[in-house]
């Protein structure tokens, strides 16, 4: 039995003799260990954050404490196939307002964010912006062949390396910094760039299944350590963007992803024909005057951005975001919904509306 302690690398193990051993962290051992650690998929009421967990059932222990799954994903009651499978596809659990939204315009003609960020519905077409709520990439996934993906960002010397081979499996130590920038374009013809970004160990971006093979002759044999599958993992975000207003800002936006390797930046310009939204009052406030661009016609311009990326960085590709995209695509079970996703053959992003204020 081995105790995952704190403090220290090593492992303590306890043989079925009493006989205690102290294990280095660079060896795997050859043979069956029970590991006793801090249940990470389960919180009880007497620790932080157990009200603000979000998982579907708190349940009751025969000690009287509550508990909450960290994820609904570890609850078996709730993990039938097909509900992983909707987990997978990005479940969210959206505020009154983007509930709302979803539920205005789930038949009618309109855009789900005309409602969140001024309010306007058919029945009401006419709104004043409101910064109660701003944009956020809320995930990110590996979408495409994972180990393939895997090997694309691992190229310089501080990202994770899977290991394998003798004695060797897990992973090298480093991170891999993901970073979005993303080219906000302006009513006065000056572009804005947004840069946020995420450090991931490997571990969190990628599960790994080995074979083991037995090679040598005693005493020379030794367990071989070969991978046999890599997939993905979904990592939560919580990357600001914009409070997206359409009276200063253009109807769509581009993201540009990348696994950043190299402090050094290089910048480019890039020309792009973007349209603003014309369904402007102004009055006392400004008002957005109808649903979508309104009865006036969108402007199109031709506006010029500076763009910064780092230098040997893995660029992973892009995606482009439309204020008339829904935020939430379909309401699922349990009562979550499904959010818009935009991926390409390498990655997948969510980018939805949060409250802030």
């Amino acid at each position: 039995m081995a105790i995952r302690v704190r403090g220290t690398n090593g492992i303590p193990i306890v043989k079925a003799d009493g006989h205690q051993i102290l294990l280095e962290p660079s060896l795997v051992p050859g043979y069956p260990v029970i590991v006793v650690k801090t249940n990470e998929r389960m919180i009880t009421e007497k620790q932080p954050g157990f009200r603000e967990t979000e998982s579907t059932r708190t349940i009751k222990g025969a000690n009287g404490l509550s508990y909450k799954f960290t994820d609904d994903l570890f609850d078996r009651s709730l993990t039938g196939l097909a509900y992983r499978e909707e987990k997978q596809k990005r479940l969210i659990k959206p505020d009154a307002k983007l509930k709302a939204a979803y539920d205005i315009y789930k038949k009618a003609d309109g855009w789900q964010r005309d409602y969140i960020y001024y309010g306007i519905t058919p029945s009401a077409p006419d709104g004043e912006f409101s910064y109660d709520y701003k944009e956020y990439i809320s995930s990110f996934y590996v979408t495409g062949d994972a180990f393939l993906v895997h090997q694309r960002m691992a190229e310089q010397s501080g990202d994770p390396f899977i290991k394998s081979g003798k004695k060797s499996s897990g992973w090298t130590d480093g991170f891999f910094e993901i970073r979005c920038t993303a080219a906000v374009h302006g009513q006065n013809g000056v572009g804005t760039e947004i840069k946020s970004a995420f450090l991931s160990k490997g571990s969190n971006l990628f599960d790994v299944v080995y074979h083991v093979k037995k090679k040598g002759i005693w005493p020379f044999r030794y367990d071989f350590y070969e991978i046999e599958s890599v997939t993905a993992k979904q990592v939560l975000t919580s990357m600001p963007l914009v409070n997206w207003d359409l009276e200063s800002y253009a109807s769509t936006f581009r993201i540009d992803v990348e696994e950043a390797d190299n402090v050094e930046v290089i910048k480019t310009s890039r020309t792009e024909n973007v349209e603003f939204a014309t369904n402007f009052d102004v009055q006392a406030t400004i008002l957005k005057v109808g649903l979508k661009f309104g009865a006036s016609r969108k402007r199109n311009v031709t506006n010029t951005i500076e763009v910064t990326t780092t230098l040997e960085s893995d660029y992973l590709g892009q995606a482009t975001v439309n204020f008339a995209d829904k935020v939430i695509t379909e309401k699922s079970v349990f009562g979550l919904y499904m959010s818009r996703e935009y991926y390409n053959d390498i990655f997948s992003i969510s980018i939805e509306p949060r409250h802030i204020q």
